[in-house]
């Protein structure tokens, strides 16, 4: 995406599910998760994590809920052993065509 054009709620959700995608098939955390791993190599790399967020509602060390700077965030799901997509704020749908 280019400076110039608009973010749109899209373009978040697009993040969010990328970045929830590149732990979710990295070689090294495919097979459970593997939330220590997840967020050494990955999500405290990031530039699009809420890390002040994060660290006091995220669950833990290493936290189990990975909010973005937008209004969604990731979280380890135990059951399924993956990580995916949740919102925790209001979206503006004003610009989605």
């Amino acid at each position: 995406m280019t400076e110039n054009m608009t973010r749109t709620a899209w373009d978040d959700v697009e993040d969010a599910w990328q970045l929830c995608d590149q732990v979710n098939n990295d070689e090294e955390t495919y097979k459970d998760g593997n939330p220590p791993l997840a967020w050494a190599k990955i999500f405290s790399l990031s530039p699009l994590i809420d890390f002040e967020r994060t660290q006091r509602e995220g669950g833990g060390n290493p936290p189990l809920r990975i909010f973005l700077k937008t209004a969604y965030g990731i979280e380890f799901r135990p059951d399924t052993k993956k990580w995916i997509v949740f919102r925790h704020g209001p979206v503006d749908i004003s610009n989605i065509t």
